[in-house]
C-alpha cells in the first residue's frame, strides 16, 4: 500500500488532505493533466465542421457540392462571385478579307432520262486539246523489270480500280431503281386515266 501525502494544509481548504479528492473540480483538473496530451493530439476539427456551421448559419458563400443526401453531405466555400472582364474585340486584320474561292459549283439533281448520259462513260477517252487519255480502271502492267518480275498494280491504284468498280455497281444498281421508278410512275398514269 502506497503512503499517502497532503496536498495541502487541510486548514486552507475544505478538501480532502489527501491526493485524492472526488470534487468534480479535482476530477475535472485531473482528467485534464491525464488526457491534455491527447486532446493535443487528436485531429483538429475539419473545415467541413466549420463549413457545415457557416452554412446552417445561413452564409451564403457556403453551399452543399450536389444534393444534399443527408449523412454524407460535402460542403463547399464559393468565393465571391466578381464580374468576368469583358473579353477584348479582337485586332484588326493585318490584310483585307478575300472572298472565298469555290471548290465546285453544285448542279441540279440529273433528271431520269439525262442520267445514263450524264454519268462519266466507262470506255477510255482521250482529250486531244490537252493530249491526255482516260481509262476508268488501272490495268494491270505487261511490262517485266530488269529482275525478271512482273510489275503490279501499287496500291494507290489497286484502290482506285476499287472505288471505281465501286462507282459502276453503284450506277448499276441506280439505273435499276430509276427504271422501277419510271415503271411505277407509267402504271399509275395509266390507271389515274382510268
Amino acid at each position: 500500500m502506497h503512503m499517502m501525502q497532503p496536498v495541502e494544509a487541510p486548514a486552507q481548504t475544505p478538501h480532502n488532505p489527501l491526493d485524492v479528492c472526488d470534487c468534480q473540480d479535482c476530477l475535472d483538473e485531473a482528467y485534464k493533466l491525464e488526457y491534455e496530451e491527447e486532446d493535443n493530439q487528436r485531429k483538429k476539427k475539419g473545415s467541413q465542421f466549420t463549413l457545415k456551421q457557416r452554412y446552417e448559419a445561413g452564409d451564403p458563400t457556403v453551399g452543399l457540392l450536389g444534393e444534399p443526401s443527408g449523412k454524407f453531405d460535402y460542403y463547399v466555400l464559393y468565393g465571391n462571385s466578381k464580374p468576368k472582364p469583358k473579353p477584348s474585340p479582337p485586332p484588326p486584320p493585318k490584310h483585307p478579307p478575300t472572298p472565298p474561292k469555290e471548290c465546285f459549283t453544285l448542279t441540279p439533281a440529273p433528271s431520269p432520262q439525262n442520267y445514263h448520259t450524264e454519268f462519266p462513260p466507262l470506255s477510255t477517252f482521250e482529250n486531244v486539246q490537252q493530249k491526255a487519255r482516260h481509262s476508268w480502271k488501272i490495268e494491270n502492267p505487261t511490262t517485266i523489270g530488269a529482275n525478271g518480275v512482273q510489275h503490279q498494280v501499287t496500291p494507290a491504284e489497286a484502290t482506285l480500280n476499287w472505288q471505281s468498280e465501286n462507282a459502276v455497281a453503284q450506277n448499276n444498281a441506280l439505273r435499276s431503281i430509276i427504271a422501277k421508278q419510271e415503271d411505277l410512275l407509267k402504271w399509275l398514269t395509266t390507271t389515274q386515266a382510268w
